[in-house]
């Protein structure tokens, strides 16, 4: 059976490399990963995207992850939703401006288990994203970042 799933894992890994923007070598990609408007996402080398994450462009907006980044189960990273500002609180769902913006993950970057990462965000270079957290702003270098929303916790070594 594992024979099976390996065979299916390069397919789907050769699948999304035709599909994506840009993806380096010795990328990985679960099955079971969910990738909208790929042609807006560039991997870097030795990606790593577990299964149950998704990674959501919206309109023109970009995604865009450095080498040996991990995405670990079930995490989001999202370019776009509605507005959420109070003013437009009072117009229906269905007439609410939608926002987009680029994300980028930094080399050496770790993604945890169920975070979130929302338009706009840079995540820099050798930061940690703790599971279930979610980011609404840029994150500095070398950060554990985590909570709801997420915030630095302590610096990491590099």
């Amino acid at each position: 059976m594992s024979k099976i799933k390996s065979v299916i894992r390069k397919i789907f890994l050769c699948y999304w490399k035709w599909q994506l923007k840009s993806c380096g070598h010795d990328t990985v990609i679960d099955l079971g990963v969910n990738i909208y408007n790929p042609q807006n996402i560039s991997l870097g080398d030795q990606v790593t995207i577990n299964a149950g994450a998704k990674l959501q462009s919206c309109e023109a907006a970009t995604i865009t992850l450095g080498k040996r980044v991990i995405v670990s189960y079930n995490a989001l990273i999202l370019t776009g939703g509605l507005d959420s500002n109070s003013t437009a609180r009072d117009v229906p769902r269905a007439y609410r401006k939608h926002i987009s913006a680029d994300v980028i993950i930094e080399d050496n970057v770790w993604i945890g288990a169920g975070a979130i990462i929302l338009p706009g965000v840079t995540v820099r270079i050798g930061s940690v994203v703790a599971a279930g957290s979610v980011v609404t702003r840029d994150v500095e270098a070398n950060s554990l970042v985590a909570g709801v929303p997420a915030t630095v916790v302590k610096q990491v070594d590099s």
